[in-house]
């Protein structure tokens, strides 16, 4: 009789140490999955803003380095919220769930532009709550 309840009890407390990497391991993949995410986001983001002429872009001389631009919004899927016109909405959506504020650092150069890109999720959470991650991107005026 005791080698049963010993039994049990070590099978019990085996399954309770399963389930609890369980959650572990659900959490992890959910984080890789926004890191993911979020690593797609920049590369659009990136290409959008090296798209634009570089003295009418965000990125123009006449920002001051603590400027920022407004922010870009992302849905769920990590598709970039945008306007009528194609371009990207500068207030969030009902079903934006990430947002990347860009900010200009300052460079020695005034030929290429630093970019910090941070990007905040879910935006529906408190601003305590939220996850971020920042990307850096440099942006060359061609001259």
């Amino acid at each position: 009789m005791l080698e049963v309840a010993l039994a049990l009890g070590l099978f019990a407390f085996a399954i309770i140490s399963i389930l609890g990497l369980l959650a572990v391991t659900m959490n992890l993949d959910q984080d890789s999955a926004n890191d993911t995410t979020v690593t797609r986001m920049s590369e659009e983001t990136g290409a959008w803003l090296r798209s634009q002429p570089f003295a009418t872009s965000h990125t123009a001389a006449a920002y001051a380095p603590t400027d920022t631009t407004p922010d870009f919004y992302y849905d769920a899927a990590g598709r970039m919220a945008l306007t009528s016109t194609g371009a990207p909405a500068t207030t969030a959506p009902a079903d934006a769930y990430f947002s990347c504020t860009v900010t200009r650092r300052a460079t020695p150069s005034n030929a290429m532009d630093v970019l910090v890109m941070t990007y905040s999720w879910p935006l529906k959470a408190q601003e305590a709550h939220r996850k971020t991650r920042r990307m850096h991107i440099s942006i060359s005026s061609g001259y």
